[in-house]
């Protein structure tokens, strides 16, 4: 699954996106400024194929790569798009990305409590598993840290073996790819992962 984000601001843009492989996209500052137009996408694409992307500073949405702050507050510019219909949001706190000094949990549970069905896709400052769990306790159903996403159900396998602790080696990330293995990879080591390259041979 491909999720292609930033500068899309034109219907050719994001027909491009989608005619070069890209499954879904995500778009946030167009959602802001040009809300006609990011609603007919919503309508002519559907809304399995758009993330609605809300990068939020002091409760209020920012636009063109974090250089502008908008006068939409967070929840009811995510009300208003659920109710067109979108069922996917990707979330960064400003303040928390990059930081590694834990995630945002207060907004997202607030989001959550909201929207309870939606699929938020929460965006910065992890640092370690205890992170991802307490996100997964408010029904998150993906994670990303400044990095690509981490489907749901490597997440998923990685934390039911953690929570269950009847196993301490588990196997290399396989559907995660490039850098966001490489950086989940180190989180779960610093619990005590102990990681292994291959399948584990019948009877192990």
């Amino acid at each position: 699954i491909v999720d292609f984000g930033g500068g899309i601001k034109t219907d050719n843009d994001i027909e491009v996106a989608f005619q070069n492989g890209a499954s879904m996209v995500t778009i946030g500052s167009i959602a802001v400024t040009q809300p006609e137009l990011f609603v007919s996408w919503i309508d002519k694409y559907g809304p399995e194929r758009i993330i609605l992307g809300a990068d939020v500073r002091n409760g209020k949405i920012s636009i063109n790569g974090w250089k502008e702050d908008s006068t939409e507050e967070l929840l009811p510019f995510l009300k208003y798009y659920i109710d067109k219909g979108i069922n996917k949001v990707l979330c960064t706190d400003i303040s928390k990305d990059g930081m590694l000094q834990g995630t945002a949990i207060k907004l997202y549970k607030n989001v959550m409590k909201e929207h309870p069905s939606l699929q938020l896709i929460a965006s910065g400052g992890v640092s370690c598993l205890s992170d991802i769990i307490e996100l997964e306790k408010i029904k998150q159903k993906a994670l990303e840290n400044h990095i690509p996403i981490i489907m749901d159900d490597t997440l998923e396998y990685i934390y039911e073996l953690y929570k269950n602790k009847s196993i301490n080696s588990i196997l290399e990330i396989g559907t995660a790819v490039g850098y966001s293995a490489i950086c989940f990879t180190n989180i779960l080591k610093k619990e005590g992962f102990i990681f292994i390259s291959e399948e584990p041979k019948e009877g192990a």
